[in-house]
């Protein structure tokens, strides 16, 4: 009995994801240009197919970032790439933004004293200040989870 190795799964789902981008352009072999996008773009003056008429659905308004985690690096944006981040969400209608983690392990988003004393490790960068800035600076509402009173603590280790 031969079993599967991390090779094999990779080769499997490479072929998998190559297989979901190609069909689409192979079933569509046949048609034109024109022909494709008749059936994604409605036309100007003609029905729309959607589901909700544009411009009639419910608005989002709110966006959660989740800037700490084990997996991909935190704090690799500086101020400049925030600033513009803050700046899209506000033009698209985004006036609430959520900090939903600002601790993981050893790692934390703000320099806590209480939490250094614990063995944290100092943020390069004071992200939970930064964030305040940029939300008063757009006009947004800003929460964070950084919130909780020091004296309680939080449980990042």
């Amino acid at each position: 009995m031969k079993t599967n190795n991390r090779r094999d799964f990779l080769k499997k789902a490479v072929l998998a994801g190559a297989g979901a981008w190609i069909a689409p352009s192979l079933l569509n072999a046949g048609e034109s240009r024109e022909e494709v996008l008749s059936h994604s773009v409605p036309q100007q003056g003609s029905e729309s197919k959607l589901i909700v008429p544009k411009d009639n659905g419910i608005r989002i308004t709110g966006t959660f970032l989740d800037e700490i985690s084990h997996d991909i690096p935190h704090q690799n944006w500086g101020e400049k790439e925030w600033d513009l981040d803050f700046q899209h969400m506000k033009r698209i209608g985004i006036d609430t933004v959520i900090l939903i983690r600002s601790g993981y392990r050893k790692f934390i988003t703000y320099p806590s004293a209480y939490l250094l004393k614990k063995g944290c490790y100092m943020p390069s960068v004071d992200l939970v200040d930064m964030y305040l800035r940029l939300a008063e600076k757009y006009g947004m509402k800003f929460f964070s989870d950084s919130t909780i009173p020091e004296s309680i603590g939080t449980q990042v280790i």
